[in-house]
């Protein structure tokens, strides 16, 4: 196999887990407006986040990975204690959740119908 082959796969798994990873994140932020504690949630909103950081990275995907770092961020204030989920902040990371989509959906792999998943 070429590197382009490779990376054209590589770049396909990245973009199906993403959008896997950022409907797990929206159904749990939808959880978490009405359980702003709950931290087992909470958790799971940031390992997505987290993993749709990594993975764009490794695909060289910096902005996506630099946008969803800014979420990741203000999750992790979430979990330290150091700002609550109140509904004003559920409200931005339910947003994030649009503009990563936003964003990743026009950098996947091209096929004979359009985009991957479309």
């Amino acid at each position: 196999m070429t590197e382009e082959i490779l990376f054209e796969d590589l770049l396909h798994t990245f973009v199906e887990e993403a959008e896997e990873n950022l409907t797990t994140m929206e159904e749990s932020l939808l959880v978490l407006e009405h359980h702003p504690e709950d931290e087992e949630t909470i958790n799971t909103v940031f390992r997505m986040v987290h993993s749709v950081k990594g993975g764009a990275a490794c695909v060289g995907y910096e902005v996506v990975a630099g946008f969803a770092h800014v979420a990741e961020d203000l999750l992790d204030q979430i979990r330290e204690g150091k700002r609550a989920a109140t509904p004003e902040v559920i409200t931005q990371l339910l947003q994030s959740v649009d503009v990563l989509r936003k964003l990743i959906r026009p950098i996947g792999p091209i096929g004979p119908i359009g985009p991957i998943g479309h």
